[in-house]
């Protein structure tokens, strides 16, 4: 199995609709772009109850990308926060060929690969630059809040 260039990192607590969209919607994305080989999704499942654990470990497992699933032992934290850096640092151990990981939430949608690429494209054209955002729109598509190019501390 090829070494993944990029993990995505999802967060899952009580969320199986939103899961199921997100993941559905990634997959045919990275599909589409011929990139199943080089990504790798990881989902630290925070102790759901409403059966997104079981439908990571059966149908997760059957869509066209590898899907790997942490799950809190006993007294790790499953904290919001503590979920995307566990499975973060989870990624860069199992992975070591990784270049870039993608915090993806269970309610975000891929509409496309165009993106990822633009993405990539921006992070090795700026040199110290270290994370990227996406236009975020409502289901409608008009946008959604207000964003900046390259932010400052003022």
């Amino acid at each position: 199995m090829n070494q993944p260039k990029a993990a995505v990192i999802i967060n899952s607590f009580n969320r199986l609709e939103l899961l199921r969209e997100c993941l559905g919607t990634l997959t045919a994305a990275v599909k589409g772009a011929g990139k199943t080989d080089e990504f790798v999704v990881v989902v630290y499942e925070a102790g759901s109850t409403d059966g997104s654990l079981e439908w990571l470990q059966t149908d997760g497992q059957r869509l066209d990308l590898r899907v790997d699933v942490l799950v809190p032992g006993p007294g790790d934290d499953p904290s919001f926060a503590a979920g995307p850096n566990t499975a973060a640092a989870c990624a860069a151990g199992r992975y070591p060929r990784l270049q870039y990981l993608i915090f993806y939430e269970t309610d975000n949608q891929f509409l496309g690969f165009d993106p990822v690429y633009r993405a990539i494209f921006r992070l090795l054209a700026r040199e110290g630059l270290g994370a990227c955002g996406f236009t975020v729109r409502h289901q409608d598509g008009s946008p959604a809040g207000t964003g900046q190019p390259f932010p400052t501390l003022l």
